[in-house]
Parts: C-alpha cells; sequence; structure tokens
C-alpha cells in the first residue's frame, strides 16, 4: 500500500514538473520554430542579464581560471593576480555545468537551453515534495507547484502591461544560471530543515540536519541572495518554534546546533574569500548606504496578510500555535521585514529587489498558498465540488499567468535573440580562429569591435576574444570605472554616436539606446532605479557633465588613445548603415570575410 500510495503522489508531481517544463521551454522552441532551417543554435534569452552569466560560463567551458574577465580576456594568472569577482566568489553552479559541458562536448548555448527544462523540472519536484510534507496531500500538492512556479510573479506581467515598471524578467527563478541552477536547492533545504525539526527519532533528525547544512553550503557558494534568505528564514523558523513549542526545546536546539555548525563551516571560508573582493565590487554593484526602512514591498503586504490571518486564526482556536506548518508559514510571512530592513540595523543595501523578484514572492505564495489549506478543507467538507472548481480554477490560472509571462516577457526579448543568433556563424567563426593561433594557445588577447550593442555583448558568450566594451565589462575587478567609462566613450566614438541635439533639461526625451548610453557615462546603473535604495532622478547637472566629459573625449582623441585597447577585428552586419569614419581614421582594414549575413574583417592601427 505504502509503495502504490508513494508512486501516486509522484505521479502528481511529475504531471505538474511537466506541465511547469513545458511553460518553461516554450520561449526556447518558439524561436527556434519561427527562425526555422535559419536557426544557427543560439538560445533565446529571456532575461536581460543571462549575457554576462553565459559569457562567463563560456569562459570556464573554454578551460579559462575561475577568476577570468571574459570581456577584458584578463585572466587570473602566477603573473597577475586577479582579485575575485561577483561572479567567481558564486563559482559551485558556473563550475559543475562548465565540467559537465566539457566532458560532454557541447556549446555554452545548448548548456543554456538544457538547463532551463532541467531546473524547470527539478524546482517544480522541489517544491512539491516541500509542499507534500506540510500539506501531506498529493493533488493539492501539485496544484500549490503551479501556484507558486507560474504565479508569483504574476505582478511583473501585470505592470508591464499598465506600463509601471520596465521589467524584463520571464519566470525570475529560470534566469540562467543564477538563480535558476540552485533555486530548487533552496526548497530543498527548506524541507529538509522541516523534517528535521519535525522528524521523531535522533538519527533521522541527525542525517537531515546534515543534509540541510550541506545544501546550505552550496547555497553560500552558489547565490548570495538565496543563502542569505535561507540564513534569515531558518533564524526565523528557529525563533519562532522555540517561543511556540517550550516542551520539544531541548531535542530542537540540539538539532538546530547541529544545523548551525554546518552554516558557520560554511559562512567561514566563504566570508574569506569575499574579503578578497575587488575594490571596485560594492561600487558597480550599487551598494548603498541607507538606514532608511523598506516597508511596501509586494512580499511583505503578503507577509502581513499571512500574519494577521494566522494570528486570528490562533486567537480563534481555528489552528493551534505550536502547529509546525503554522509555524513555517509564520517564518516565511516574517522572514521579507527582516530581509528588506537589515539596512536599518547595518547601513548598507545590495539591490533589494533581487530578495523580492527570484525566491522571496516564491516562498511567500507558498506560505499564502498552505495559509488557505485549513479554508479549502472546510470548504471540501461542506461543498465538495465547489471546492474541486476552485481548485481547478486555480490550476488553470496560474497555468494561464505563466503563459501569458512566458509569452510576453519574452517577447521583449525576442529582437536581442534575433541579432545574437544571426552573429553566431560569426562568433563561431571567431572562436575557431582562436584556436588557430602558432603556440596552440586560446587567443584571448584580440579584441573584437562591433557596434551594434546586442552584438558586442554575445561575443563573449561564444568566442574567447575580448571586446572593446559591453554593457558588464565594469563588474569584474580588473576593470576599473574609470578604464570603463573611457571604453565606453571610444566604443560610441568609432561608432560615430553624437549628442549634439540633446538638451540636458529633457534627457527622458532621448531614445532608448542612447538614453542608455547617456546614462551610462554619467554613471553605469544611474538609468534603472531598482538598482539602488538611493537612486534620485538624473538631474540636468549631472546629463552635462556626461555630455562635457564625452566631448573633451572627442576632442582630445589620439593614436595613443586609439592603441589602447588595440583593435584586432572588427565584425559588421553587411546591411548595418553604421558611420565608421572615426574608425576608419584611425584603423585599416583588410577585404574581410563574410561570415552567414555578417562580415568580419582583421584590422590593424595605422601607422
Amino acid at each position: 500500500m505504502e509503495t502504490s500510495d508513494r508512486k501516486g503522489r509522484w505521479r502528481f508531481g511529475l504531471l505538474s514538473a511537466a506541465i511547469v517544463t513545458l511553460i518553461a521551454v516554450t520561449p526556447q522552441l518558439f524561436f527556434c520554430f519561427s527562425r526555422g532551417s535559419q536557426w544557427n543554435g543560439a538560445f533565446a534569452q529571456t532575461h536581460g542579464d543571462e549575457g554576462v552569466y553565459a559569457s562567463y560560463l563560456n569562459a570556464l567551458v573554454d578551460g579559462r581560471p575561475r577568476r577570468n574577465n571574459p570581456y577584458s580576456g584578463r585572466d587570473d594568472s602566477p603573473e597577475h593576480r586577479t582579485a575575485e569577482s561577483y561572479l567567481s566568489l558564486q563559482f559551485i553552479s558556473p563550475l559543475l555545468i562548465s565540467q559537465t559541458a566539457r566532458l560532454l562536448h557541447i556549446s555554452t548555448a545548448k548548456v543554456f537551453i538544457a538547463l532551463t527544462a532541467i531546473a524547470a523540472f527539478a524546482s517544480a519536484l522541489a517544491v512539491f515534495w516541500l509542499l507534500t510534507l506540510l500539506i501531506e496531500d498529493y493533488r493539492i500538492a501539485a496544484v500549490g507547484v503551479l501556484v507558486v512556479l507560474l504565479a508569483s510573479s504574476a505582478s511583473l506581467v501585470i505592470q508591464y502591461l499598465l506600463g509601471i515598471d520596465d521589467s524584463n524578467n520571464y519566470l525570475p527563478f529560470l534566469r540562467r544560471y543564477l538563480p535558476a541552477a540552485p533555486f530548487p536547492i533552496l526548497f530543498l533545504y527548506c524541507a529538509l530543515t522541516w523534517r528535521m525539526l519535525t522528524v521523531v527519532p535522533k538519527r533521522a533528525a541527525v542525517v537531515y540536519a546534515l543534509g540541510a547544512g550541506a545544501l546550505f553550503g552550496v547555497l553560500v557558494f552558489s547565490y548570495v541572495y538565496h543563502w542569505s534568505f535561507a540564513l534569515v528564514w531558518t533564524s526565523c523558523l528557529a525563533g519562532i518554534w522555540l517561543l511556540a513549542r517550550p516542551e520539544d526545546r531541548r531535542p530542537a536546539i540540539s538539532r538546530l546546533t547541529i544545523l548551525a555548525t554546518c552554516i558557520v563551516a560554511a559562512l567561514v571560508p566563504y566570508l574569506l574569500l569575499a574579503s578578497r573582493l575587488g575594490d571596485t565590487t560594492a561600487e558597480v554593484h550599487f551598494l548603498a548606504a541607507s538606514h532608511a526602512p523598506d516597508l511596501y514591498r509586494q512580499t511583505e503586504i503578503l507577509g502581513l496578510a499571512i500574519l494577521a490571518i494566522t494570528g486570528l486564526l490562533i486567537i480563534r482556536g481555528r489552528v493551534p500555535a505550536r502547529e509546525p506548518t503554522v509555524i513555517f508559514t509564520l517564518a516565511c510571512a516574517l522572514t521579507p521585514f527582516l530581509v528588506f530592513n537589515q539596512q536599518v540595523l547595518t547601513g548598507r543595501s545590495l539591490q533589494p529587489f533581487h530578495y523580492e523578484v527570484f525566491i522571496g514572492s516564491y516562498l511567500t505564495v507558498l506560505a499564502v498558498f498552505v495559509t488557505a489549506i485549513p479554508g479549502y478543507r472546510s470548504l471540501a467538507i461542506t461543498r465538495p465540488a465547489l471546492a474541486r472548481v476552485l481548485l481547478a480554477a486555480l490550476a488553470f490560472g496560474a497555468i494561464l499567468s505563466g503563459s501569458a509571462e512566458a509569452t510576453l516577457m519574452s517577447r521583449r526579448q525576442r529582437k536581442g535573440s534575433l541579432i545574437a543568433d544571426e552573429a553566431r556563424p560569426a562568433l563561431l567563426r571567431l572562436a575557431a580562429i582562436a584556436r588557430e593561433t602558432a603556440d596552440g594557445r586560446l587567443d584571448t588577447k584580440s579584441v573584437v569591435y562591433a557596434p551594434n550593442f546586442v552584438v558586442t555583448g554575445a561575443v563573449p558568450t561564444t568566442a574567447p576574444q575580448p571586446v572593446l566594451w559591453a554593457q558588464y565589462l565594469f563588474v569584474f575587478p580588473d576593470v576599473t570605472v574609470t578604464e570603463d567609462k573611457e571604453r565606453l566613450a571610444e566604443f560610441l566614438y568609432y561608432k560615430g554616436v553624437h549628442f549634439n541635439d540633446i538638451d540636458r533639461n529633457h534627457f527622458d526625451s532621448l531614445d532608448g539606446e542612447r538614453r542608455y548610453y547617456l546614462s551610462s557615462l554619467i554613471r553605469r546603473g544611474r538609468f534603472n532605479p531598482r538598482l539602488s535604495v538611493d537612486w534620485n532622478p538624473i538631474a540636468p547637472e549631472e546629463v552635462q557633465g556626461a555630455l562635457d566629459y564625452y566631448s573633451n573625449f572627442v576632442a582630445s582623441f589620439d593614436r595613443a588613445r586609439a592603441a589602447h585597447p588595440q583593435i584586432s577585428f572588427l565584425l559588421l552586419a553587411s546591411d548595418d548603415q553604421v558611420n565608421l569614419s572615426n574608425f576608419d581614421r584611425w584603423y585599416e582594414r583588410d577585404q574581410g570575410e563574410r561570415v552567414g549575413k555578417y562580415l568580419l574583417f582583421r584590422v590593424r592601427l595605422k601607422d
């Protein structure tokens, strides 16, 4: 009977996982179908930041060291030591993925395509297991999987349709490879921690505690927002548990001590490694100094609703305060308030929206779902037909929400994916050239200039050559903020970009591309209010400062500036109308090699 019951349980879990996976891979399937025989193997980009993760992963697949900059070509070596970066610190996921790719001889693009399906399927099963532990109903848990993974970010679609937010996130938990790779691990950690506290046999509790501790160690070296959220959630769970269940304090403390020991053991080497981060890391990741409270995020509002409803049910005697499931939901509800307001004490805030988008919304919606289960069960007793209709409607609504999100959000990225796919044959040609060196070493020094914003960012996702400038060049510590600004100005100068027609008082009237360029000349990330809690609208004085800087840069440009860095390749679409007269003033091209719809020129600096 138990075996049959277990098979039935996982049958529901597998069904929900299959639905989530199908919706997850829809953008890629649609992209491949729309390209038809012209598809060159590029992955459909569905999140704006995936380019930097693909570039870093591609460098690891090429066998480059953990501390590398795929945009500048500067790798860590005995002669030139480089500091830790945000990506090199979170090394477990990319190292495991890259080693698998090398073993199977598959490209970074194929890895990203496969990772979407794997992460979606694994996440669904992890959420399903956690829900079955909490509510002990496989059918309801299967619906819960759909609600948690497909409907948690529905507000992003609504805000996008209403023009409130310009977010380009599609099913945020699937952004590759972060947070997609460690996302299911966080839910497994929650499940093991909960089992650690609820299981009766001491030996089993120790096993669960050690398992949870091991998974926390994986999270620590995988994604900072996951492990820090897990740490706060564990603290909330432990505190509420010890207060609500005084009779269980002794065994709970012994079990929590084992987990705490594992947590400290993981955090000590992490903090040691973090102390070696580059000097510019805090600035380029927009670490803000602020003590202001942050109390109006959606996850906090949901958390407040959970706390109020649960408190009311406890007062009326509908649910016992010592019930483990109640304690779990209370911990999930309380955690967002702490992670979004830790800066009240610490005075430091690091892009807190990541907590809401990439994990907070999912655990909070899960807690809302679990909180509603007693009401649903009461309805199922009094009006079973209505309860079944309600459950079916909830599942259908979640599927509809996820499908809409996959459709609407991925369409925003389709133009960029199309450009990258059309350029891919030329990028593969660059990768082949990089392996044709006389000494047999991979060429990571010959700089590529591609005037197209999308193409220059796509080069390192496929080829090992560095680029003059790219959107994420500055996130690596070997490039100073000053150098990044100079390389951006040089990129714009070669492209023939000018800002002569700009009124500093009407910055918002610029087209999107030039607005991004000019705001980046002010300060990287200055255009995006979500990146920092102390963001203010761009002032006319800042615009004027950027205009003066660029004007002086162009006026003083000389051969010495053109040689740093020295360009080796020019990559240009055959139908591109960009004015390269400034580039041709300093560099001369060969006849060029046509690869697909792109022209690849070898260039050299004029004497």
